[in-house]
């Protein structure tokens, strides 16, 4: 006999073996597996594709040098024929035989087919990307090793937010994240997930939303977010990292109302969520939680600067603390004086745009200046 743990939504509850217990806290999904501890440490890269074979060719031939931090690549095919031959392809693995580690998975023409399970995966981490999509393999390691600390949400690199406009929700892009300073999206063309929402978002999420995102051809990332964030009632996580997009220009958001119909995806998933979850008699789903914490590396000066400026002083260096405060120091004193004298300079040959009263009731003009 098997129960459902209380806490999670209807469309989302895990059968659990055993007594019925009050669960306050989000139910945990996922149990950690000491067994597979080694392949933990890496994920399985799913490769997004359709008929762009250059840029698949690309994008198999450059994760596959990341042998720190990929265990396999998959790659998601939904085009008529046959995939194609990798013989030829440069592939960057070690040992072990190619075959499995470069994997096709021919499916139906559909967005919700990356999101289909994947059988025989060995990793709990999903590297989701879209083919013209290159990340360099140590951004992709670091975010590998942000994901292992929650590995409840997505963790990403490309961040969007949703603002509200009364009843009603307004997606936007990059420029109103850096503005305000917070997000509450991770578009999955470049995103780290649980493999196991794999399976809920096909099989636990409302089969309205998936009819949905194939009625629209669009919608399937904002559609994970709302699942994940209805399991973790956790906001997602935005890795600063470089990433090369390839093939930005030839892509659906550079179309005209792309911005108008994303808005529309994120009210529709909030109607498809709701009345779902009435239907089943369940809590209201969990509007998208919205974060301002941004991981960066610590060598990285954009994204790891100290509190203060004394913080650069420091005892364990092998130069004298005097000589640490005067390479501070000498600089700002520098710029003081470069400043004074531009100013004294500045003054010296200042003159009024205007003549002066005097020199108009006298006709004269002071010219010794």
């Amino acid at each position: 006999h098997k129960l459902f743990r209380k806490g999670a939504p209807a469309w989302g509850r895990v059968p659990v073996a055993g007594r019925r217990m009050r669960q306050r806290e989000p139910p945990v999904l996922w149990p950690i597996r000491p067994h597979e501890a080694a392949v933990a440490e890496r994920l399985t890269v799913v490769v997004n594709t359709y008929k762009r074979p250059a840029m698949l060719k690309g994008a198999v031939e450059h994760y596959s040098q990341c042998t720190d931090a990929v265990e396999t690549i998959r790659v998601i095919w939904c085009e008529d024929g046959d995939p194609p031959n990798i013989a030829s392809w440069s592939i960057g693995f070690s040992g072990g035989v190619l075959s499995n580690r470069v994997l096709f998975h021919e499916r139906q023409d559909s967005l919700n087919s990356r999101f289909l399970p994947l059988p025989g995966v060995r990793s709990d981490a999903i590297f989701a990307v879209d083919d013209d999509i290159r990340l360099s393999c140590d951004d992709l390691q670091f975010a590998l090793e942000v994901w292992a600390t929650a590995p409840h949400t997505i963790v990403g690199f490309y961040p969007r937010i949703h603002t509200s406009n009364g009843p009603a929700l307004d997606y936007h892009s990059w420029w109103y994240v850096w503005w305000r300073g917070e997000y509450s999206m991770i578009l999955t063309k470049a995103a780290i997930l649980h493999h196991r929402y794999l399976h809920a978002y096909s099989f636990e999420m409302p089969p309205a939303v998936r009819q949905y995102v194939d009625r629209h051809m669009n919608c399937e990332d904002v559609a994970m977010q709302f699942l994940v964030t209805n399991y973790s009632k956790a906001p997602p996580i935005y890795v600063r990292g470089n990433v090369r997009d390839v093939g930005a220009l030839n892509g659906i958001s550079t179309r005209s109302g792309h911005m108008v119909a994303r808005s529309d995806c994120l009210n529709d998933m909030m109607k498809l969520f709701r009345r779902h979850s009435q239907g089943h008699g369940a809590s209201p789903p969990q509007v998208l939680v919205s974060s301002r914490f941004v991981a960066g590396r610590a060598n990285s000066w954009f994204s790891n600067q100290p509190a203060t400026m004394l913080e650069f002083i420091a005892s364990d260096l092998p130069v004298p603390i005097a000589l640490q405060i005067g390479v501070l120091v000498l600089p700002l004193l520098v710029c003081l004086r470069v400043l004074v004298l531009v100013v004294r300079r500045y003054r010296r040959r200042q003159r009024p745009l205007l003549p002066s009263f005097s020199e108009l009731t006298t006709g004269k003009e002071d010219r010794t200046r």
